[in-house]
């Protein structure tokens, strides 16, 4: 098999490989990365790409942040946890957080849920517990209760009962 030299052409400007990357670079993206590398991605006329437009109306982190917790006070009672669910689900709707960010939310707020119940329930035993000692103390007849009470002997009426 025989290489042949490749040789490079050196264009005037006026081929059409040049017009179309000069139509090709005024409707490419305009989206600059931190490397300063340019997107390659064609738009639609517009400024951005889809992917880069979809990025840029997304909110900062701050206004997000403010989103969210709109009119959450504290995160220990279930009503202030439904509005900040509620919240989450409204973000992730209009598409401002990813599904992730979304899944995480929702399951931190079913932990937190049920942590504040698992404490509601541990008070109203402490609270059923000090109840009963309180009214254990007035009573005079306390009910006791026998374990190890030996129990009946059943003797055969009759001696034929008894060969069986």
């Amino acid at each position: 098999m025989e290489s042949h030299a490749y040789e490079k052409w050196q264009g005037d400007g006026t081929s059409t490989a040049d017009i179309s990357a000069v139509q090709l670079h005024s409707t490419a993206c305009q989206h600059i990365d931190a490397r300063g590398h340019r997107c390659r991605m064609l738009t639609d006329g517009s400024e951005f790409c889809l992917h880069h437009a979809r990025q840029s109306r997304k909110l900062k982190p701050d206004a997000l942040d403010a989103e969210l917790l709109t009119s959450v006070d504290d995160f220990s009672s279930p009503a202030s946890l439904n509005r900040f669910i509620g919240n989450v689900v409204r973000q992730f709707a209009l598409r401002r957080i990813n599904q992730r960010d979304a899944a995480t939310f929702g399951y931190l707020g079913q932990l937190a849920l049920t942590s504040i119940a698992a404490r509601q329930r541990e008070e109203a035993l402490a609270a059923q517990a000090a109840k009963r000692a309180s009214t254990k103390e007035d009573k005079e007849d306390e009910i006791r209760v026998i374990w190890d009470m030996p129990a009946p002997i059943n003797e055969p009426k009759t001696p034929a009962e008894a060969v069986r």
